[in-house]
């Protein structure tokens, strides 16, 4: 008899992320990764093999994918992991991206508490970088 492998079915929520070409071409997110990226599988097979795409419920969109990235994490935290995915690597098929926010420093130096003030005053010195001695041909 052949040595098999038994294993149960895992079931976690988090996001994926759809590669073709070493290039991540969407990110998503799912309450059961491994359910969803069935479902993106199937319709590429469907697709391929020209039988009808159309689901309730779904999108027509067929993505080509050759591999994919998951990323488990927690249901609360789906949404920004999911938006810090697609901010990293501005995947071509999502639609909707989300918006860089800008950081305000200060506000990041008061948490910490620093006196953010007290250094923005505080000059470098006296810095002159040395003249650039170039090669020069005669």
């Amino acid at each position: 008899m052949r040595p098999c492998i038994e294993m149960t079915y895992p079931e976690f929520s988090g996001c994926y992320a759809l590669i073709r070409d070493s290039r991540v071409v969407y990110v998503g997110q799912s309450k059961n990764v491994f359910d969803r990226l069935t479902q993106w599988r199937n319709k590429l097979r469907r697709f391929e093999a020209g039988k009808n795409i159309e689901r309730s419920g779904q999108s027509n969109v067929v993505i080509y994918f050759t591999s994919v990235r998951l990323y488990p994490c927690p249901r609360a935290e789906m949404n920004s992991l999911e938006n810090e995915l697609i901010l990293l690597y501005d995947p071509e098929h999502n639609i909707r991206k989300p918006k860089r926010h800008k950081v305000d420093i200060a506000l990041l130096a008061a948490r910490a508490g620093l006196d953010f003030e007290k250094w923005r005053e505080q000059s470098t010195g006296n810095y002159s970088p040395k003249r650039s001695v170039a090669y020069r041909r005669m």
